[in-house]
């Protein structure tokens, strides 16, 4: 018997417990009065920070996460947040922005582009980025995603670019799938031919302008259409 009380002054105990820290939960001491959102730039925790809609009775013990992530999927520049208490009434946001890894050509504008296809802001020049025009006709709406297709020539350009380490300012130039070129940014040219294969392509392309400035060749192009006989020309003097 003494074990029953024994256990029920427990449950008591406990309940009471429970009881006194939800009062403490739900009380107005505990609600949201401050949202402090950091990110890279302003101008992104501007635009978070403008679309929160958080509840009225939100507190810092049961964070309102829903409401939270649902503002952030409106952003596209946003790859992830987390939330955190940052006092009894503050949270803080944390947020991973998306960077640009290619400037896609369209429309008389570049649009950057993150590793995941998804379309991030538009622009008069390619900012230093991996360049690549003829992928479209027209420009992607910004929060997109490119297609398959375009995305998967995207990305053999980014990886044949970094294999080759032509920089990461090189211009690639789609637009005749039967010629497709590539540029330095110190202005070499190399003439990759057919869409198939612009990866390896792009690498040989790479490994010979590298063997042959190690010779003290200044290369004009370098021609890698037929691989086993890839054609090399020299600047002239005063070419630039």
């Amino acid at each position: 018997m003494r074990s029953h009380v024994t256990t029920g002054r427990r449950a008591i105990k406990l309940s009471i417990v429970l009881g006194l820290a939800l009062g403490v939960a739900l009380s107005p001491c505990c609600r949201i009065s401050e949202v402090i959102v950091r990110a890279s730039t302003p101008t992104l925790a501007y635009e978070l920070a403008g679309k929160i809609d958080i509840p009225e009775n939100a507190n810092t013990i049961f964070l309102p996460i829903e409401n939270l992530q649902a503002a952030a999927a409106t952003c596209h520049r946003i790859r992830d947040n987390s939330v955190r208490r940052a006092g009894l009434r503050s949270i803080t946001i944390d947020i991973e922005e998306r960077r640009p890894v290619a400037a896609v050509a369209a429309d008389g504008q570049y649009t950057t582009v993150d590793e995941q296809g998804v379309c991030l802001i538009r622009t008069d020049t390619p900012m230093e980025l991996l360049a690549i025009k003829g992928l479209a006709e027209q420009g992607f709406a910004l929060g997109a995603t490119l297609p398959a297709a375009q995305f998967e020539l995207m990305t053999a350009c980014l990886e044949g670019a970094g294999e080759a380490r032509i920089g990461d300012a090189a211009v690639f130039d789609l637009s005749n799938p039967h010629l497709v070129t590539v540029r330095t940014h110190d202005g070499v040219e190399g003439k990759l031919g057919e869409l198939e294969n612009i990866r390896g392509r792009t690498v040989v392309f790479g490994r010979l302008l590298e063997g042959l400035r190690e010779k003290g060749q200044h290369v004009a192009y370098i021609d890698v259409r037929v691989g086993h006989r890839p054609v090399c020309r020299e600047k002239t003097a005063g070419s630039s």
